[in-house]
This record gives C-alpha cells, sequence and structure tokens, in this order.
C-alpha cells in the first residue's frame, strides 16, 4: 500500500509540474552493480570435458553447465554469464538468473522475473512474479497470480487467465483452468477444452494425459493413443516411455506395447539406451531391452548425456561410460550432467590448494614449468580431502512452468518458480496418479 501511494504521489506531482508548462524532469537509470570477478565461497566451479581434462579452471562460486553456448556463473551473490573460454560475456548484476533456452535468459530485478537475448540486452521487462523458459518463441508468465504467455518481444499473446501453464512444444501448450487440463495453441484457441485431470508437454508427438484415474498417452491431433491404464509415467524418449502399474516398472512403445515389466524400482526413462534401475537403495542401469548391464551399485546416479553419467561413490561425485567403469573418478563435490562435451563441477578449496601444491612438486621434480592447479583434477588421482558431497540439485521438473527446473543458486524461473521462493514444480518427477 505505501508503495502505490508512493506511485501515486509521484504521478500527482508530475502532473502539476506538467500542467505548470515546465518539462518534466528525466533521470537517467541508475548503474548496476556489477560483482568483482573474484569467488568467495569455500568451494570452486570449474567445466570439465568427456575425459576429465579442464577446460576452464574452478574459479566461480557456482556455475550452471552450457546452454546455448553460454553458462551461467556465479561471482560473490552475483551472477552473470561467460563462454567456453571463459571469458565474461553479460557481467554478473543479476542475483538470479536462469539458462539460455530458445535464445532468451529469465533474470530478476527488483524481485521481479524478465528476460535478457543472448547479448544481455534485457528484452522482455522485469515485471513477473514468476516466469518459464521460453520454447517455441514463447514463455509462460506470471501475472496478477495468473498464467498466460509473451512471445520474445514482451508481448503478451495469450492473456494471463489460467491457474497453471506448460511449455509449448510444436504450437500447442498444455493449461489449467478451474481444476481440469486441455491444450491451447499460440492464438489462444483452446483445441482441447479443460477436461483432464492433468496433462504434460508434448515430446516425440506425445503428451501424458490424466484421465480416470489412470495416465495414458494422446498424439498431436489430441487423440487419445495409449489409453489411461498407468499408475505413473514418463514422457517419450527415444520412441520409449517408461510406465508403472500394479506395483511394476514397464515401458510401452509407440504403439502402447509393454516391452518391458520387471519388479525393480526404476526412476527415469532411457537416456543414450541406459535406463535408471534402484535395487536395495542402491543405483545402476538396464539397456533397453530390459538387460541389468550395469549393476546397482552406486549411492546415487543420473542419467547418461554425451556418453557419461554422474555417479557418487562414497560421498564425492565422478563419470561412468556406459559399460559401467569409472572413467573420471570421485572427486568432485559436485558435479553436472555433459551437454556439448562439456560439464560444470566443483572441488572444496582445500582440494583446489592440495592439487596446485602437488602439482607444481611434480613438475618440480621433472624439471618443468609448473602445472595448471585444475589439470591436476582431471586424474582424480589427489583429491583426498573434498567435503562430504551435498544432494544432487532437485530438478524438480524439467520443462514446464509447472515442470520447468529451478536454476542452481538462483529460485529457478525455469519452473516458474517465485522471485523470492522457488517452488518445486511438476514434470522430471514421473506423472502420479492423484
Amino acid at each position: 500500500m505505501l508503495r502505490s501511494i508512493r506511485f501515486a504521489a509521484i504521478a500527482l506531482s508530475t502532473v502539476m509540474i506538467a500542467g505548470c508548462g515546465s518539462p518534466t524532469p528525466t533521470e537517467p537509470p541508475k548503474p548496476k552493480v556489477v560483482a568483482s570477478l573474484v569467488a568467495k565461497s569455500g568451494e570452486r566451479w570449474g567445466f570439465i570435458d568427456t575425459s576429465g581434462t579442464y577446460k576452464i579452471e574452478p574459479k566461480f562460486d557456482q556455475a550452471h553447465t552450457f546452454s546455448e553456448d553460454q553458462a551461467a556463473v556465479e561471482f560473490g551473490d552475483l551472477w552473470g554469464f561467460i563462454d567456453k573460454t571463459g571469458a565474461v560475456t553479460i557481467d554478473p548484476v543479476y542475483k538470479k538468473i536462469a539458462d539460455f533456452s530458445d535464445g532468451m535468459a529469465a533474470v530478476v530485478d527488483d524481485y521481479k522475473w524478465g528476460f535478457i537475448d543472448n547479448k544481455g540486452k534485457l528484452v522482455v521487462p522485469c515485471q513477473f512474479k514468476q516466469v518459464a523458459p521460453f520454447s517455441d518463441d514463447c514463455a509462460g508468465v506470471m501475472k496478477d497470480d495468473k498464467w498466460g504467455f509473451v512471445d520474445k518481444t514482451g508481448v503478451m499473446i495469450i492473456p494471463a487467465k489460467y491457474d497453471e501453464v506448460g511449455q509449448f512444444v510444436d504450437g500447442l501448450a498444455p493449461f489449467k483452468s478451474n481444476g481440469k487440463w486441455g491444450y491451447v495453441d499460440k492464438t489462444g484457441k483452446e483445441v482441447v477444452a479443460p477436461t483432464y485431470g492433468d496433462a504434460q508437454k508434448f515430446t516425440e508427438g506425445f503428451a501424458p494425459v490424466f484421465q480416470d484415474g489412470q495416465w495414458g498417452f494422446i498424439d498431436h491431433d489430441c487423440t487419445m493413443i495409449i489409453h489411461p491404464r498407468f499408475e505413473k509415467v514418463w514422457p517419450f524418449h527415444d520412441k520409449m516411455a517408461e510406465v508403472r502399474s500394479n506395483g511394476h516398472v514397464g515401458f510401452v512403445d509407440q504403439a502402447g506395447v509393454l516391452t518391458v515389466k520387471e519388479d525393480f524400482e526404476s526412476r527415469e526413462q532411457f537416456s543414450e539406451h541406459r535406463g535408471l534401475l534402484e535395487s536395495e537403495g542402491r543405483w545402476g542401469y538396464l539397456d533397453d531391452k530390459g538387460a541389468h548391464v550395469i549393476p546397482a551399485k552406486f549411492d546415487e546416479a543420473h542419467d547418461f548425456c554425451d556418453g557419461r553419467a554422474v555417479v557418487r561413490v562414497k560421498g564425492k561425485y565422478g563419470y561412468i561410460d556406459p559399460t559401467g567403469k569409472i572413467v573420471i573418478p570421485a572427486q568432485f563435490v559436485h558435479a553436472e550432467s555433459f551437454k556439448d562435451g562439456e560439464a560444470a563441477v566443483a572441488v572444496s578449496v582445500q582440494d583446489l590448494d592440495a592439487i596446485k601444491d602437488a602439482a607444481s612438486k611434480a613438475d618440480a621434480t621433472k624439471g618443468t614449468a609448473p602445472a595448471k592447479g585444475a589439470d591436476a583434477t582431471a586424474n582424480g588421482t589427489e583429491a583426498k580431502t573434498a567435503a562430504p558431497a551435498k544432494g544432487a540439485d532437485a530438478t524438480a521438473n524439467g520443462t514446464e512452468a509447472k515442470t520447468a527446473a529451478p536454476a542452481k543458486g538462483a529460485d529457478a524461473t525455469a519452473n516458474g518458480t517465485d522471485a523470492k521462493t522457488a517452488a518445486p514444480a511438476k514434470g522430471a518427477d514421473p506423472a502420479k496418479a492423484h
């Protein structure tokens, strides 16, 4: 209320001045504070390639994996972006940011979300309480506690009138109104009236929908192709979707044929022909024929990307190849999945110092110039004292406004989270029977 009164007073005084024939004073915008390019936390983030060699040595307080050739990094408590050489491309001036998606990245200014382009220009003003990533040239935004969609110029192409929305894919997006879900196109036409108990975005031409207490799939024509009969489902990936029924895990193809049925607990669909499975609290992998190809022996495991998967062993993170061989030793306090051949990883400051000292001594013995300390971690032989790993950051739902994944270290916009308090959204978790 006080803020509204202040704005009203400002508006009134401006009108009075204008009425007296005086020009309205214009104050230039205050320059943003740019963080010093020095990390301050007890951990340092850098970037490695699939061999474990550092491409950018650890020097950031936090970092995201590269997306669209730029990576979000944090210095102190401000975020910006770097390129693949490690050079700063967008100054660290934002308290919160999300990764680039469809050429746009969400940022926070004065507790409101907006979007910058890949040059750092603010093209959609910071005015929204929550936002979702751009997809198909549109982004879900919350205004006055309702969701709508904007285009890349910030024009509201679909009014903010829905309770929730998902991402546009191939011209269609799910929406929730009065407790039911339907699908809308970019003109705002509701091509499927809100009739489902839940609905997800399209992947590979299919979308999960919840009807009569069970999950099924519709095609892009919104025809029910796989009739609801599952307790939980995941999106299609490599033409297969993970499903659960009566406590069993299975995989259906796009014709709805159940190809695998097992008693183990799994949590993900296939990624690079490997699906995660859990057995007695340990994680391993099966192939897309249902064969157990990597024993369940890891404390934590993630999807394969670029031929590597993050695993946790004795409190630290490393990477395995599709045969289960540890190809990058478990030496990191945090590790992200690979994307386009690079991954963000973190080591403790104590380990980094020890690595540098060991590398310098080894090179001095050989009579060579000291090697960069970061490179020594590529072999994983010196990292012995890293602090216990923190739990892997949740990706509450990788893609929609109700499903988008929060940007780490910044309350995520990617899933329609609040600028002040990140609320987990649905999606990367399986679609569940209510």
